[in-house]
């Protein structure tokens, strides 16, 4: 049996299909291989001693490496539109040990030139910002979606005298970027989302996320606002408050929310304000369950095992486990929780 042979058209079209193919390739492979690290670090050999000198001399796909250290910038920080990757230094738990720190009187980090998933932040504690003008404290995206991973906010404000959203985050104008193991503790915001604001068509999808402490009034832990309705998948949402009274843990206003996996508990004065929606395995109780806190290793009992645990990340520990008392700081504090818990878990 014979088969005919595909026409002439045919094989000029599988030919330049190929060669775009092989041109892309092509493209992609000398990008991976032009890209740099650049290094930022407080003192000593690096390539900068300045986040923002290092993101101006970044090129797309290039990594920028911050040591740890205590980095206090004198403007915000600005990514200007570039595929780049911030990442920062991490102990033996994982936990971030480098510090961006806005000194309560600049934003720390904005996106504000259509940013996409490709600008990347990770391993970063961003505290002490400021902003002044309500649109975010720590970090504000604006029109951009980008990437962060295993970064803390802790401490940030958004608003003066009256306004302000979004405190520890705000994602706003088609703003949906992916945020995963994130921590937002003890953040403030004067009108709304203490936590994270999430407004005007920005639906961003937080993974494993913690929102504790925080404040504004209303959405003391998470706002979300005209047509953003946020995913939370396996995030725990507790001890938030809401000053005027509308949603201490999310509240929800022309938005819902997804939840998934995720406990919503202990808030003031209400856990969810606004419609949302239950993907299963969630809890929402005013009372949060109670656990073995200090029982690190899942043992059931707290012993000399949870001990070496707690004095392994002694001290600036913010967001991980060992620290008891949600400070920040792995101290003695911690220790004399711990030491209260010894013995089998009830």
């Amino acid at each position: 049996m014979s088969f005919p042979l595909p026409d002439s058209r045919f094989l000029q079209s599988t030919r330049g299909s190929r060669t775009l193919a092989s041109g892309v390739a092509a493209l992609l492979i000398a990008s991976a291989l032009n890209a740099e690290t650049l290094t930022v670090c407080t003192s000593g050999p690096c390539s900068f001693t300045d986040i923002q000198s290092a993101i101006d001399s970044a090129s797309d796909d290039d990594v920028i490496q911050i040591a740890a250290g205590t980095y206090t910038p004198s403007a915000t920080l600005v990514t200007r539109g570039k595929k780049i990757t911030l990442v920062g230094s991490v102990d033996s738990n994982g936990n971030p040990k480098t510090v961006i720190d806005g000194s309560n009187l600049i934003r720390v980090v904005e996106c504000w030139s259509s940013e996409g998933p490709d600008t990347r932040f990770e391993n970063l504690v961003i505290t002490n910002g400021f902003g002044s003008d309500g649109y975010g404290g720590g970090m504000s995206n604006f029109k951009s979606s980008p990437t962060i991973v295993n970064c803390h906010f802790i401490g940030n404000h958004s608003g003066e005298n009256v306004g302000g959203i979004g405190g520890g985050l705000l994602n706003f104008r088609r703003s949906t970027p992916i945020i995963e193991r994130c921590s937002f503790i003890g953040n403030t915001a004067e009108f709304a989302g203490g936590g994270v604001a999430n407004d005007e068509d920005s639906p961003a999808i937080y993974r494993d996320c913690t929102f504790t402490e925080n404040s504004a009034g209303r959405g003391g832990g998470i706002f979300n606002f005209r047509d953003s309705s946020a995913e939370l998948n396996g995030c725990t949402i507790t001890n938030n408050s809401a000053l005027d009274g509308i949603g201490g843990g999310i509240y929800s206003n022309s938005s819902s929310v997804t939840l998934n996996e995720t406990t919503v508990c202990g808030n003031a004065p209400d856990q969810i304000q606004g419609s949302w929606e239950d993907l299963g395995g969630n809890t929402v109780s005013a009372d949060c369950p109670v656990q073995c806190a200090a029982d690190f290793n899942d043992d059931g009992r707290v012993d000399g095992a949870d001990f070496g645990f707690l004095l392994a990340s002694w001290g600036i520990c913010s967001g991980c486990q060992t620290d008891l008392n949600g400070d920040g700081v792995v101290s003695g504090a911690d220790l004399g929780e711990l030491l209260a818990m010894w013995g089998p878990c009830s």
